[in-house]
């Protein structure tokens, strides 16, 4: 039979295992936290490098020329698009005089939503009402048009 000696002996016994089992779990919830703080450190060191690797162009004259290198590659990709979809339907009259009269009116529609976005007075200078980052707006404004008016031409492509 046991004691009251006995379970006093267990009693401090099961107090040790945790205690110590206190202890690991708070080392290990040390070590986590670390994890997490270096992952947090990892991240964002991966977020700076990512925004300084896309950095490239530094000034604006620089960010401007990469709008436009931009603005004429969506425009070219535009027009081989248009080109392809007038091309596989050649032999549809009817759709292809609708196609061109969209495409007419698209533009014309682009042309007054840019205006619309920057107005401007007779004779005004763009550089001058909007800054030297007028080239970089501008372009920023038109991609998304453009890539979205390819995608609409893309749906007329087998």
């Amino acid at each position: 039979m046991s004691g009251p000696g006995d379970f006093r002996r267990a009693l401090g016994r099961s107090a040790k295992v945790i205690l110590s089992l206190c202890a690991i779990v708070g080392g290990v919830e040390a070590v986590i936290a670390g994890l997490f703080d270096a992952m947090k450190k990892l991240t964002l060191l991966l977020a700076f490098l990512f925004v300084i690797g896309h950095l490239s162009a530094q000034t604006q004259s620089e960010m401007n020329s990469d709008a436009a290198a931009r603005l004429e590659a969506a425009d070219a990709k535009l027009n081989r698009t248009y080109q392809a979809v007038l091309k596989q339907h050649a032999d549809e009259e009817v759709f292809l005089t609708n196609l061109k009269e969209a495409q007419r009116i698209w533009l014309k529609y682009v042309d007054l939503h840019l205006k619309t976005v920057f107005p401007l007075e007779e004779g005004e200078d763009p550089r001058v009402v909007y800054g030297s980052i007028y080239p970089l707006d501008y372009a920023e404004t038109k991609i998304p048009l453009l890539e979205a008016r390819i995608e609409q031409l893309k749906g007329f492509l087998e």
